[in-house]
């Protein structure tokens, strides 16, 4: 969170930095772009100068997952801060940040009055975006910068007219543009940046364009726009911490503004750098400026940069919703081919299948350009590096859906066997044997760890701010998707190859529903557990797998169990009814962990039997079921035993009181989620009813079925798509009478009309009579 609060004010900030009014130069208003990635396979190393597009809701950002542009300007100036006070970047930050008392009072005293002047000017720097602020409040806010302004400048210009030190003259500098800029006084700020061109520039580069920066925007401010541009993209070129800042700054509104940018311009690649800036904004027909750039410097580094971003352009797609069948995981992992990323919206509102074609159609032509122009770059051979350009050909094919052979793969590898590019592009070579791979064996399971290997050793810990996982350090989340992306392309083979365990395991990409999951299939990924491996992709698995019944221990870095998969095939076998092997399973079980809360073997007033009653361990209810089955088994006709194995059974649904005992989490939000298989409950009771004599336990049973039919006819109705919403009996007590009603319409009943002939029983009078259902169905 902390990180999307610094973005928003680095950009508040930036948005300011150039205005005096409310809607500064360069700025637009936060247009959507988008907001998630599917499959990512690019590495900010690829490419010289790292200029990316990513994830953003402003404008063309160069925000990217390598780029935080306010934690890379304070490193910086906490470093040349070190280096000038001759201490660590810690104390640096506790001296100029922080403003640490003890500390401070340790600094000459020429540190102490700049940093005094620092902390005075703050309020200028630091107001956030003016157009918050009412039309009031905006001219209390101009008067009281004008006020503090004037004192504060009126201090760095007594300052500067002693000071010797260049590296506290260099600052005093800036800080003096800056006072000014933000007071609006823009002529000046021309005057004084040339006045102090000396101290401006010396000794610190980065420094020297930040005041540039405010000299860029001053000239915006005096109708200068064409230099404005061109200082700001000039900038953007040199600097390492304030690419943002440059970027969202420069703006062009007319042909004459661009023409009069290009005269400016010194060579043709400076024109191309224009291109290049011009092509960040959201709306930038960045294929055509990328052409442009081609035939302006075709070998320039602008060319590669931008090529980049075009491959990230293509290759992002928004996630498909996927659905009981299909894990969301399956869906959101892997290249859509259907939609360029910036049709995504057009995409999801097209509501005919021409529409949704004349898109696909729209990505098939942008692709096929940007083929074309790869094939033009590599037969013109005017750039020294087509290294970037031999990739991005090979992974257009990918992103076409064009077959891509690994013998290409790996002769674009052997013509670049020194590069220091050469290991990002791995996951290329991965994708392609995924993609020529027609079945598994421990050969190809070898191939595919050793390239797991391979990209996993391209991750690099960034350290940011709330730990360094896949959610905020991009190496580790391309490793993630290439791996999600990888159990895509291996669960169809792992099903022919009738490995149950890890199909299942590459159907849900990794994380496993253990609700879900079947006794072969845990016993597979057991026995994968179980023998450490030198495969780093059976390592996976099995960590994907261990994840589902314990945590790591951080304190001890050792996995620790806490649940028991031995325990969960037993209860599995409990609901199949195979009582033996569960019970077998159990003995075995490490941790018999598992107590029911309710007997399931009660019945209740209330569809859930939730009564009190003695809890059972696990050993507990199978002994008791295979007790009741044995009894079942001698005498089929003993009515009460059948009603309690009934029970039990029903009781293991999510309707009854245990649903624990074949669940391993009970969604309380939506019974779908939920065990509902009622078969074997229905089967008991039927059996009971059959041989009942007794007409207490008759009506009881007659109950029990009524609860399994009212059950299965909501789902039934869940399924044809009726609006449960106006006749779900649970909802608001205003739509229970229509819900009632409409059940009863619709076919509900077989056993509350039977039930009716023992309103004379206890058990009717103790139970059912307090059932509303019952009195509205025969409610006239």
């Amino acid at each position: 969170m902390k990180y999307f609060k610094k973005l928003f004010w680095s950009l508040s900030l930036a948005s300011i930095l150039f205005s005096a009014t409310a809607f500064p130069c360069g700025w637009s208003e936060p247009e959507y772009f988008y907001h998630s990635k599917s499959l990512d396979i690019l590495y900010g190393e690829l490419v010289k100068q790292h200029f990316v597009r990513r994830r953003s809701y402003f404008p063309g950002s160069y925000n990217s997952d390598e780029y935080d542009e306010s934690q890379v300007t304070e490193n910086h100036n906490l470093q040349a801060w070190g280096n000038y006070l001759k201490v660590s970047k810690e104390d640096a930050k506790a001296i100029v940040y922080e403003r640490n008392e003890e500390k401070l009072a340790t600094q000459p005293e020429a540190v102490k009055t700049y940093l005094g002047i620092v902390a005075k000017q703050d309020p200028l720097a630091n107001q956030g975006d003016p157009r918050w602020l009412s039309k009031e409040e905006q001219l209390e806010q101009k008067e009281a910068n004008a006020k503090l302004g004037k004192e504060v400048l009126g201090e760095i210009n007594k300052q500067l007219e002693t000071e010797k030190d260049t590296f506290l003259r260099q600052r005093y500098t800036y800080l003096l543009i800056r006072a000014l800029h933000y007071t609006g006084q823009y002529p000046q700020v021309l005057s004084e940046y040339t006045r102090l061109a000396p101290d401006i520039q010396q000794p610190d580069k980065e420094v020297a364009i930040w005041t540039g920066l405010l000299y860029a925007g001053a000239l915006q401010r005096t109708g200068k726009r064409a230099e404005a541009a061109y200082q700001f993209a000039t900038l953007l070129a040199k600097t390492d911490t304030k690419k943002l800042q440059a970027q969202l700054n420069f703006s062009i509104k007319s042909d004459e503004e661009w023409n009069a940018l290009m005269a400016l311009c010194k060579s043709d690649d400076e024109k191309a750098l224009m291109h290049f800036v011009r092509a960040l904004r959201v709306d930038a027909n960045s294929l055509a400026e990328l052409k442009s750039v081609y035939a302006l410097a075709p070998d320039s580094d602008w060319f590669d940069a931008m090529l980049f971003r075009e491959l990230e352009f293509a290759q992002f797609a928004d996630r498909v919703p996927g659905n009981e069948a299909e894990p969301w995981l399956q869906a959101s992992r892997g290249i859509n081919k259907d939609v360029l990323i910036d049709d995504l919206k057009a995409y999801e509102e097209a509501k005919t299948d021409e529409a949704k074609q004349k898109l696909r159609d729209r990505r098939s032509q942008y692709l096929t350009q940007l083929s074309q122009l790869l094939d033009q770059v590599k037969q013109d051979k005017k750039r020294k590096d087509l290294f970037l350009s031999d990739y991005a050909s090979l992974y257009l094919k990918v992103l076409s859906a064009q077959p891509i052979a690994a013998a290409d793969v790996s002769a674009f590898l052997a013509a670049y066997p020194n590069d220091p590019r050469l290991s990002y592009v791995k996951p290329l070579d991965h994708l392609a044997y995924l993609e020529n791979l027609s079945a598994i064996d421990p050969t190809s399971e070898a191939a595919l760890a050793d390239n797991l290997t391979a990209v996993e050793a391209l991750e690099k810990p960034l350290n940011q701010e709330g730990g360094d996982d896949e959610y905020n350090n991009p190496y580790k989340r391309r490793t993630q998707d290439i791996m999600t992306y990888t159990y895509a392309k291996l669960e169809p083979l792992y099903f022919n190859a009738k490995q149950p365990g890890r199909a299942y395991l590459a159907q849900q990409r990794g994380n496993i529903s253990l609700d879900a999951i079947k006794v072969d299939e845990i016993r597979e990924l057991i026995a994968l557990q179980a023998k450490p491996s030198p495969n780093r992709l059976e390592q996976k698995m099995a960590a994907d797998f261990g994840k589902a019944f314990g945590e790591i221990d951080y304190e001890t870095n050792k996995f620790v169990l806490n649940n028991d998969p031995t325990e969960l095939i037993a209860r599995k076998y409990v609901y199949a009814g195979s009582l033996e092997q569960a019970k077998t399973a159990a003995l075995e079980a490490k941790d018999k962990i598992f107590k029911t809360t309710y007997s399931p073997f009660t019945t209740g007033r209330s569809g859930n039997n939730r009564v009190k009653s003695k809890t059972m361990t696990l050993l507990e209810v199978i002994d008791t079921l295979q007790s009741l089955e044995s009894k079942a088994k001698s005498n089929p006709s003993d009515a009460l035993t059948q009603f309690q194995l009934g029970t039990a059974y029903y009781n293991m649904t999510w309707f009854g009181n245990s649903p624990m005992l074949t669940k391993t989490e009970r969604s309380t939000v939506s019974w779908k989620k939920g065990e509902t298989d009622l078969t074997k409950a229905r089967a008991h009771y039927e059996l009971a009813l059959q041989h009942a004599t007794n007409r207490e336990l008759k009506v009881k049973t007659l109950y029990a079925l009524a609860k399994i039919e009212k059950n299965e006819f909501y789902m039934q109705q869940e399924k044809k798509g009726t609006d449960l919403s106006k006749y779900w009996p649970h909802g608001s007590n205003d739509k229970y009478a229509s819900a009632v009603k409409f059940a009863k319409k619709n076919g509900l009943g077989t056993n509350f009309k039977q039930i009716r002939a023992y309103e004379d029983t206890q058990y009717f009078k103790d139970v059912i009579k307090q059932c509303a259902d019952y009195r509205y169905y025969f409610a006239r």
